[in-house]
This record gives structure tokens, C-alpha cells and sequence, in this order.
């Protein structure tokens, strides 16, 4: 639900909105910024960035596909075509020390189909098989896109295989581990959107979108309640049956998505969103 499409409907009832108690202090200058400071003087160095991205292309299997060096490094749009009628194979290296500990981000663009489902195994650095699982590729439009596959055996993963099957065309643009080991650790960083609660993330639904409970920077929406770490399950708080809403008397309290509205007495939202129906109650 929208809050902003509830706006819309409520408003032909006639609505008059109370402000909520419950609004958003979030500063953008400070959710998810990431600030790097400089150091100077004599002793001093700066670590580069690990990086979550594959590194090289393995000899290890890689079968009918074109152009295979465009899977390395982040989404550019050079894309490395799996053109296998029969199915297409290619294994990607994160590198030493940059083992993936997390789900797997897969970048693609120019489906053939409407959709096709890629066989995604996950390796050791001695090419030994932790898991495999599938993810599923839809045919979304023009543009590069992303699904994440889940991983959550605890196990560093440096290689990762992509398969297709018969009649699979596609072109693969990067793979994106979305939590680090660091060198085969464990205790990965934490990654917002990975499905797993780290570090000051306050949530983490598996996704980056904001409207759902649990914000783009991982932190609680207001008028919504999340729960778990693996991942956050977010949901509406009701303040109307809640009783903590402050509509004042003559007025009814009608719930929203991370919000409430104060309606005139006679007119209450239905819940088939059609317009006004009597008031249950005073």
C-alpha cells in the first residue's frame, strides 16, 4: 500500500488530515553517508576498499559464452552473452581475501525469453561446492537489472558458477557479493539489503526500497514495527485500533501505511477502498 495513493482515495471523502505524531527525522546528509577522512603524516596509510565485485574469470567451466570479461568488476553495461541453445556455463573469481560471506547480487540485461531460471552454485577456493540454488531472471525491459540470491550457510564462497539451460539468452553484466569474510574470517560486514541484521542497521527486509517499514538505509520507518534479523519482517502499526491516534471528537481515525488520517464522522474509509461507508463506531 502507498501512503500517498491513500491520500488520493481518502481525499474524495472529503478528508481532513491531522498531522501524525509519527514523521520521519531522517537527514540524508547523515543515513548512509560514508565519509572518508584523509590521513596525513609520517606512518599513516589508507587500506583500499574491498572489493565486492569478481575479480577475474576462472578456467574452471566456462561454456558457451561470449565475451566472458565483461561479468568482471561492477555493472557497466558490456554484458557477457550466454548464448548456449543447449546451456551456457561461466565461473567468476571474487579473489583472495575478497570471499563473499553473504547473498549474491546477479546484474543482467537483454533476456531472450520472458524469463529463465539460472542454476547459481557456490564455491570454495579450491573449487569445492558449499551449495547451489536457482535464481530467476525476468524479462523486465530495456536496461540492466538485478535479483538477489539468498546464502546463508556461514561458509566463504570465492567462486561463483552460473548456469543456463536449453535455449538460454542473456547477457550477464556482474555479480555482486553483498556481504565480505574478509579473508575467510567469517563475520562478514554488514551489508544493507542483504537480508541480515549487522552493524547500526536497525532492519534489513533483503531489499533497498523505502515504504515498506524498513528504509533504504535499513532503519525503521516511522508508524511501522519490524521484526527478526534474518531477515526484518516490517508491519504497519495500527494507531486507530491501537487507540494511540489523536483524532479529535466527531472524528473517526482511519489507518494508513505508516501513518493514520482523522475523518468527519460521517465518512469512513471502506475496506475495499471505494469510498465512504457508515461509521462503526462513535
Amino acid at each position: 500500500m502507498s501512503a500517498a495513493l491513500g491520500a488520493v482515495v481518502l481525499g474524495a471523502c472529503g478528508p481532513m488530515p491531522e498531522a501524525s505524531e509519527l514523521t520521519a527525522e531522517e537527514s540524508p546528509a547523515l543515513e548512509g553517508e560514508v565519509v572518508v577522512e584523509e590521513k596525513t603524516g609520517s606512518g599513516a596509510s589508507l587500506t583500499p576498499p574491498l572489493d565486492p565485485y569478481a575479480d577475474a574469470v576462472s578456467s574452471y567451466g566456462v561454456a558457451v559464452v561470449l565475451s566472458p570479461d565483461n561479468a568482471v568488476g561492477p555493472p557497466d553495461g558490456q554484458v557477457a552473452s550466454f548464448v548456449g541453445l543447449l546451456g551456457a556455463a561461466l565461473t567468476l573469481d571474487l579473489g583472495a581475501g575478497e570471499e563473499g560471506n553473504g547473498p549474491l547480487k546477479i546484474y543482467y540485461r537483454g533476456l531472450a525469453t520472458v524469463g529463465l531460471v539460472a542454476q547459481v552454485t557456490f564455491m570454495r577456493s579450491d573449487f569445492s561446492i558449499i551449495t547451489s540454488t536457482q535464481a530467476s531472471l525476468l524479462d523486465v525491459g530495456v536496461g540492466t537489472y538485478s535479483v538477489l540470491v539468498p546464502y546463508n550457510r556461514g561458509i566463504p564462497y570465492r567462486y561463483v558458477r552460473l548456469e543456463t539451460g536449453i535455449a538460454s539468452l542473456f547477457g550477464l553484466d556482474a555479480v555482486e557479493t553483498m556481504s565480505l569474510a574478509g579473508g575467510g574470517g567469517g563475520g562478514g560486514s554488514a551489508f544493507c539489503g542483504d537480508g541480515i541484521v549487522g552493524g547500526a542497521e536497525q532492519c534489513d527486509d533483503g531489499n533497498l526500497n523505502s515504504g515498506d517499514g524498513c528504509s533504504s538505509v535499513c532503519k525503521v520507518e516511522p508508524g511501522y514495527q519490524c521484526q527478526g534479523t534474518h531477515p526484518s519482517v516490517c508491519s504497519d502499526i495500527d494507531e486507530c485500533a491501537m487507540g494511540s491516534h489523536h483524532c479529535p471528537p466527531g472524528y473517526h481515525c482511519v489507518n494508513a501505511p505508516g501513518t493514520y488520517y482523522c475523518k468527519p464522522g460521517g465518512c469512513v474509509q471502506g475496506s475495499d477502498l471505494s469510498g465512504c461507508v457508515a461509521p462503526s463506531s462513535p
